[in-house]
């Protein structure tokens, strides 16, 4: 059959689309053509003309029929590009409530295509033969999943200089694709509405606005582990979101196991009181919150540094003295000797009321940067600062090792 013939039949499919539009169009009216031949006679939509895929035998509404690629997450259980392919590209959807927690945001999709074995070189569009990878054009699971490694294609945002076989599954993220790989550019920026509502409950099963490769990704999955703290939704944790006052004070509580007893007073079951309610009271029981740095905290109000490391170092105090009955590794944090010769951050003053703490917090690696970086003691803390704090609290990071002198021989 002609190229001619199938452009002029999948013409008639979408006279206005995109560019992967038009790459499905083409997909489907070839395949219609093959399996209905009445379709020409009788133009109707292409995927009702479709019985089988890929050698199945499907509903035309069936996903291995749908001409879209399958979820990463669906294949592997995880929504990240699995091993042995590389980010080809992305496309997006603006305003996706998907990706919404306090405005519209979009949506994008990351193309995961296989690498090539053994490419001798690049085809155009920077793709290698798919002899030359380890592809297997198929609906792994039937007609419930959509097609791995059948589409040979990539926009080329990312992994410009790497040749790339087809794509064995996609990636959707609420991250910026240039955020959630280094080697992804943010133009062109293309979208395509088909895509709006295509979902898998796997796309669920953990935030979508956390980069695997973001430095707080394990900070904030052993939090959500241990139930020590939420998102702002189900999907979305918001790092970059700065922390309120009401989330900080919950999220000490939580960690530290809240207080031994509740209150029963018929006062208290008249005026029910919220989490972050009882999580100050304990911390001003504890003296967590009180001192140099007394304000009453406002629940929508925003946690500084200072005050953050020195609520962590007061904390420190309170579990050290008060044994748990799960004690951590070295009974909460271990004792390690504070580097005393370390030099002081620019801008944190002699005598300054948190002064004390961020020498702590710095001997034991909670700050994980040093001078002469200032410390930015008024700097509101995001939701993945804080996240990052309480995990180097809960578990130290190990001493990094002293530096070996290269060695005088040339590599061999």
């Amino acid at each position: 059959m002609s190229r001619k013939l199938v452009m002029r039949v999948s013409s008639l499919v979408d006279r206005h689309t995109s560019r992967r539009g038009f790459l499905r169009s083409l997909v489907m009216s070839a395949t219609a053509i093959a399996f209905a031949p009445a379709y020409l006679i009788r133009p109707i939509a292409a995927e009702a003309a479709i019985i089988t895929c890929l050698g199945l035998r499907c509903s035309s509404g069936s996903a291995c029929c749908d001409g879209w690629t399958e979820f990463c997450c669906r294949l592997t259980g995880e929504n990240t590009c699995p091993p042995g392919t590389v980010v080809g590209g992305w496309w997006k959807v603006n305003n996706s409530s998907f990706c919404s927690y306090d405005k519209p945001r979009p949506r994008y999709y990351i193309d995961c295509n296989l690498t090539c074995v053994t490419a001798r070189r690049c085809r155009p569009g920077g793709l290698c033969r798919r002899s030359e990878t380890a592809a297997w054009c198929r609906c792994p699971d039937g007609c419930d999943t959509r097609k791995v490694d059948c589409v040979q294609f990539r926009y080329g945002q990312c992994n410009q200089h790497t040749c790339v076989g087809p794509i064995r599954c996609r990636v959707v993220t609420c991250v910026p694709p240039w955020q959630w790989d280094p080697t992804c550019r943010p133009w062109p920026a293309l979208t395509s509405e088909a895509t709006r509502h295509h979902d898998r409950p796997c796309l669920h099963d953990w935030f979508n606005d956390v980069p695997p490769n973001a430095f707080y990704a394990g900070a904030v999955r052993w939090m959500s582990d241990l139930g020590i703290a939420s998102g702002l939704t189900d999907d979305l944790f918001g790092p970059d979101k700065p922390i309120l006052w009401e989330h900080f004070a919950t999220l000490l509580w939580s960690y530290a196991a809240g207080p031994a007893t509740r209150s029963t007073s018929p006062l208290d079951e008249a005026y029910a009181r919220t989490d972050y309610e009882e999580a100050v009271d304990w911390m001003a029981l504890q003296r967590i919150a009180l001192g140099r740095t007394v304000r009453y905290p406002d629940p929508a109000g925003h946690v500084t540094r200072a005050e953050a490391i020195t609520f962590l170092h007061r904390l420190a105090a309170v579990l050290k003295a008060a044994p748990r009955e799960e004690p951590t590794p070295k009974d909460l944090y271990p004792e390690r000797e504070l580097i005393t010769e370390r030099l002081p951050f620019p801008d944190v003053a002699d005598g300054a009321w948190y002064g004390e703490a961020v020498d702590w917090a710095a001997g034991q690696g909670i700050v994980w940067w040093s001078p002469p970086d200032p410390f930015h003691p008024d700097q509101v803390v995001t939701r993945s600062e804080a996240a990052v704090y309480l995990h180097r609290f809960h578990e130290p990071p190990a001493p990094a090792p002293a530096a070996q002198p290269e060695s005088s021989q040339p590599w061999m």
